[in-house]
Formats: structure tokens, C-alpha cells, sequence
């Protein structure tokens, strides 16, 4: 197993965002530059395995979406090894967030697993159950 993990640059991160229908993709753009978002893609085999994006505030960054997309590699510390680069990535970052679906049970012991805690309860807009997860970096 080859795993390479890289932070795209502007013109990749536009075209994996196409494929996902990125809704603002010229906001996403305007962001990307001015370093407040940001996207992480692990590779396996040549093939997009994961991808995490996250956006940037002054003290702390937010998971906005984190997806393993390749069955096959559940399981194997790929999700880890994209997360632990994301976590090196965070400069002066007081602490990272992240919204879970309640009923997602592995999502919240892989963010339990690395030191996440649940802070309280919410609902997307749809109406869906999710819990704020929340983790201290100093």
C-alpha cells in the first residue's frame, strides 16, 4: 500500500471541489487564498482515497467535511494518517471543531479516539441530530 498524502494547489482543489458540487466555489477560492480554507487529499494507488477540508478562524479551524471514499480502506488508519497531517498543519490554533451526525457511531469514536469531546447538541438544516465536537490543542 502506497500512501501519499498532499495539500492540492488552487487549480486541483477546484476541480476535486467540482466532482463534490462545491456550491460557492469562487467563495471557496477567495478563502483558499487568503489561507482560510483549505483541503487535504490522501492517495492510494493513485486513487483519491480521502479528503478533509477545513476552514481557518483566528484561534481554531473546523472540519467541514472529512470522507473516506474507498470502502476498502475503512479500517486501515488511512482517515488517521489525513487527520494527524491536518492536525500538524494548525499553527496557533486554540482547538479544532467538528460537527457529527449523532447516529454516525464511527465517526464519533474516530474523533473521540483523537481526543475530541462532545460539547453539546445541535441540529443541521434539515433537521438532523449532530453533536459538537470539540478538542483543546494548548
Amino acid at each position: 500500500m502506497k500512501i501519499f498524502i498532499k495539500k492540492p494547489n488552487n487549480s486541483e482543489m477546484l476541480k476535486l471541489l467540482k466532482s463534490f458540487e462545491e456550491k460557492s466555489l469562487e467563495g471557496f477560492k477567495n478563502n483558499l487564498e487568503r489561507k482560510k480554507e483549505g483541503l487535504l487529499i490522501i492517495k492510494l494507488d493513485d486513487k483519491i482515497a480521502g479528503v478533509l477540508k477545513y476552514k481557518n478562524n483566528k484561534d481554531f479551524s473546523r472540519v467541514e467535511s472529512f470522507y473516506l471514499l474507498l470502502e476498502k480502506w475503512r479500517g486501515k488508519g488511512v482517515a488517521q494518517k489525513l487527520y494527524e497531517k491536518y492536525e500538524k498543519s494548525l499553527e496557533n490554533k486554540k482547538y479544532v471543531e467538528a460537527y457529527v451526525y449523532q447516529s454516525n457511531h464511527r465517526a464519533q469514536g474516530f474523533w473521540k479516539k483523537n481526543g475530541f469531546l462532545i460539547i453539546k447538541e445541535s441540529k443541521d438544516n434539515k433537521g438532523k441530530k449532530l453533536y459538537y465536537m470539540k478538542k483543546k490543542l494548548y
